[in-house]
């Protein structure tokens, strides 16, 4: 899972930082911040539970990608306040896609296998696939 989330957040800054001949609209710069600290905020909030007990774990898929779908798949314990959540990662899954319009930044439009369950491993949740 870890795995997935440091993917996202890498190319998720390597968007934001990069150099190339199409110029980056100055006003996606706070968008990207914004994006970032959200990213952070639901990473957090996700890593906040151990994983001990499986049944009390879900999974949901965020961000989006240039090309549409998702980024990936975020694991969260229904103990956290499963309604804020949510409602996190949707706010950021819509952000990304504005950030997207207004770069017009591009992605591989391979989509991420989505998971069928999540186990705990050494107290984190895990993707079965």
């Amino acid at each position: 899972m870890y795995r997935t989330l440091f993917f996202g957040l890498l190319l998720l800054s390597i968007a934001c930082k990069r150099e190339d001949p199409v110029e980056v609209i100055e006003e996606s710069e706070p968008l990207c911040y914004e994006l970032n600290l959200r990213f952070e905020e639901i990473n957090s909030l996700s890593n906040s539970k151990t994983c001990t007990d499986s049944s009390i774990w879900e999974y949901t898929a965020y961000g989006s990608k240039a090309c549409g779908g998702p980024q990936g798949y975020i694991a969260y314990s229904t103990e956290l306040d499963v309604a804020d959540f949510l409602q996190k990662v949707k706010e950021y899954t819509e952000l990304e896609e504005e950030y997207n319009r207004k770069t017009g930044i591009v992605s591989t439009c391979i989509l991420p296998a989505e998971p069928s369950d999540v186990a705990c491993k050494s107290g984190e949740p895990a993707f079965l696939y």
